[in-house]
């Protein structure tokens, strides 16, 4: 294989990845950047839990490197499950947000005994 087609086959496997990137979105903040980067960090810190558990392991101290293998590996994938989801309750506002920016304004009213009664921000003007 000559290294004009090994560059031809790298250009073609990495371009999906950057036709996917929109230089608006980029530089105006409308995507977020942090849960890909969490991802990574995700992976990141399970290389390390493993690299310190077979480290622990390799110095003589199997428990300690299994622990070390489960406690990193797990805590990790909690913590990074934390923030995701503070990214995607973000998200989510944002389309309840542009929903409600294209819907009419309705008003629920729920009375002592549990019937509903739905007004519309029109019927307020009569």
């Amino acid at each position: 294989m000559s290294n004009k087609e090994v560059l031809s086959n790298l250009k073609s496997a990495i371009k999906p990845l950057f036709g996917k990137i929109d230089t608006n979105e980029l530089f105006s903040l409308d995507e977020m950047v942090a849960p890909k980067l969490i991802t990574i960090l995700y992976w990141l810190l399970l290389f390390l839990a493993i690299g310190s558990g077979f480290g622990a392991i390799f110095e003589g101290d199997v428990f300690y490197g299994l622990f070390l293998m489960a406690s990193i590996s797990i805590g990790g994938r909690i913590a990074c499950e934390l923030m995701i989801v503070i990214f995607r309750i973000n998200e989510t506002l944002h389309e309840i947000n542009k929903r409600e920016k294209g819907s009419s304004p309705v008003s629920v009213v729920v009375s002592p005994t549990g019937d509903i009664e739905q007004t519309s921000g029109d019927d307020e003007n009569e």
